[in-house]
């Protein structure tokens, strides 16, 4: 595990799994503790790499769609569907936890209000 630079840090390994076994069924609170906590974080951790993985599968699958559908629409419509796709990239973002595309569409938005006034 230490040798691989890619690997997120504190990630469980296949080997590991014994080791975190064996702290907390022996040793005291305090190390018991440490680990639930841990633990915990790369429980969480995984979580969001997980989430932000379907949110990048959602985005795919929509170029994929978009490439086969927007070939036969014409530029009104085409542009009606860009919009609403998206306005539900943006909720599913939020929805998903993906923080770069919300704080980065946000930060795009306030530019505009600021550019308006």
């Amino acid at each position: 595990m230490a040798d691989d630079p890619d690997a997120a840090p504190n990630a469980p390994d296949a080997d590991d799994s014994g080791e975190d076994l064996e702290k907390l069924t022996s040793g005291s609170s305090s190390v018991k503790s440490k680990e639930v906590e841990r633990l915990s974080e790369q429980l969480e951790h995984e979580r969001d790499r997980r989430k932000e993985d379907w949110f990048v599968f959602l985005l795919i699958v929509i170029i994929l769609v978009n490439i086969h559908v927007y070939t036969n629409l014409d530029g009104l419509a085409a542009v009606a569907i860009t919009f609403l796709q998206l306005v539900l990239l943006l909720v599913a973002a939020d929805r998903l936890g993906v923080k770069p595309v919300v704080s980065w569409f946000s930060h795009l938005v306030d530019k505009f209000a600021r550019n308006r006034d």
